[in-house]
């Protein structure tokens, strides 16, 4: 029923067209108008605008629609949206670069960008959908860096005073910058690697101390490691001093294991205790207390929208906020964390981080399903 009434819109869409590039009749033009609205709302809302600056930058994209309906040729079999797309963000890029910019462009870089919205609009309607940065570039014959360039910089800056619209509270963009931590004063740089992604009871740790720890240990639902991965690097004063080569005093580790609690009803880690044993048979332990918890979802993993490798189209923006407090820790979504930890080992104390993502059952866990909490 869904693609039965899209398709007859669509052929009304076709007729409307079609009848206005016969007739010019001003009703047909309004009817058309308004039936495209609501594609520049959602164009509009791309650029994260919001309040008078939405109503706006609606305004000017309508003006973009316009423009659009009066010059689409229904006889060339192209679609209306993507005709009409690139010049309503035309009109849309060129309301921040003209209006809303408190930096006034280069020349140079105003007239690349009114060049490169005459080729998307040509592009467009030649390849029936918006043109990636390469085949603008490659039709424009420059490069795609300069395009790039044109293209950030035509964004309209955002104030740190603004207020932010899905907050509860009246807070604005600069409350959520940290301040400074004295803590990380005592942090060294550590030249690790990173483990790939696991299935069953996986907790990855990276610790940055005196001496960095690294270790991936990756268990089946018995609690029987089937990757291990271990070793103590040195530490660096700066960023300058890690070598492009894996450096000669790594110690390499060859087995591990670790005793982890869970905080109730969920699959985090309440703290944490790691050992490992190098080829020599010294063993070295460390403890671990959680500092803050970070819900990896936010980058975009396990996201349900916004997943990695999620199409969402040309120039795609979105956001959300969550209070931790109030999600399911169990919710597949939220399962993969990182929690930045203090990280003990004897008399030397730094901070690390420890990613988990734990599905299915795992014995040694009490996990018998495959997404249960700790008891």
């Amino acid at each position: 029923m869904t693609e039965q009434r899209e398709q007859k819109s669509e052929n009304n869409t076709a007729r409307l067209f079609a009848e206005y590039a016969r007739t010019r009749d001003p009703k047909l033009r309004e009817q058309l108008i308004v039936q495209h609205l609501g594609l520049v709302s959602a164009l509009a809302r791309r650029f994260g605008a919001d309040g008078r600056e939405l109503d706006d930058l609606i305004q000017v994209g309508a003006i973009g629609l316009i423009q659009a309906i009066d010059r689409f040729d229904p006889s060339r079999g192209v679609a209306f949206r993507s005709y009409a797309v690139p010049t309503i963000l035309g009109e849309m890029r060129r309301y921040f670069r003209d209006k809303a910019s408190t930096i006034r462009l280069p020349r140079h870089l105003r007239e690349l960008l009114t060049q490169a919205n005459a080729a998307s609009a040509r592009l467009t309607q030649k390849l029936e959908r918006p043109p990636s940065l390469d085949e603008l570039a490659q039709a424009m014959s420059v490069p795609p860096e300069d395009l790039a360039v044109a293209e950030e910089s035509a964004q309209a800056p955002v104030s740190l005073d603004q207020e932010l619209p899905a907050s509860e509270e009246e807070a604005s963009l600069a409350d959520y910058f940290g301040a400074e931590d004295a803590e990380m004063a005592r942090l060294k740089y550590v030249n690790a690697s990173h483990c790939s992604p696991v299935l069953y009871g996986p907790n990855k740790l990276q610790c940055l101390d005196a001496e960095g720890q690294f270790i991936g240990m990756f268990e089946d639902p018995e609690g029987r490691p089937w990757h291990f991965d271990g070793a103590v690097m040195p530490a660096y004063e700066n960023l300058a001093e890690i070598p492009p080569v894996e450096d000669p005093r790594t110690r390499k580790m060859v087995s591990g294991e670790r005793r982890i609690v869970y905080v109730p009803g969920t699959r985090r880690a309440q703290s944490a205790v790691i050992a490992m044993t190098d080829r020599a048979g010294e063993r070295i332990e460390m403890s671990l207390d959680p500092l803050l918890c970070f819900q990896m979802k936010g980058i975009g993993y396990t996201h349900p929208d916004w997943g990695h490798g999620r199409w969402k189209g040309e120039l795609a923006i979105g956001g959300e906020s969550w209070k931790t407090s109030d999600i399911d820790p169990l919710a597949f979504e939220n399962l993969h964390i990182q929690q930045v930890m203090r990280a003990r080992m004897g008399s030397e104390e730094g901070i690390g981080v420890m990613e988990q993502f734990c599905i299915g059952p795992h014995a040694p866990s009490g996990f018998t399903d495959l997404i249960d909490g700790a008891k």
